[in-house]
């Protein structure tokens, strides 16, 4: 479990590298766990709420970030992009301390099981 984890942060710092349309830059406005299996994942599920505007003042994008198993149209298409539980938790307090502290996040996209250009992959937070 700790070298999946290990080894997702490691890939996703080198992806963090490469900027394509399909990334932003954005706050975080609010994220809600959601525990327990369903087609968003065998272990639960993060939907999390971003903004352009600091303080939030308005969510203009909402995205999921599923676990392993999800099938649902609004995750990830490549299985690469769902967490294990323990990565999904992380995340979640991560992204929650990020709305707090008022933090710029660069949010990277990925296709969905739907087709569309709108599911979580990884996240990266910039420091105030």
């Amino acid at each position: 479990m700790k070298k999946r984890i290990l080894a997702s942060l490691l890939v996703a710092s080198v992806f963090t590298l490469t900027v394509t349309s399909s990334n932003a830059l954005d706050y975080v406005c609010r994220t809600q766990f959601n525990p327990g299996s369903s087609n968003l994942g065998s272990e639960g599920w993060l939907k999390v709420y971003y903004s352009t505007n600091p303080n939030c003042a308005v969510a203009t994008t909402i995205l999921n970030y599923c676990t392993d198993g999800a099938t649902h149209a609004h995750c990830a298409a490549n299985g690469f992009y769902h967490y294990s539980l323990d990565g999904v938790l992380m995340l979640w307090n991560v992204l929650s301390r990020a709305g707090v502290e008022n933090s710029r996040v660069w949010v990277k996209k990925t296709t969905c099981n739907d087709g569309n250009l709108n599911c979580g992959a990884y996240v990266q937070v910039y420091a105030n």
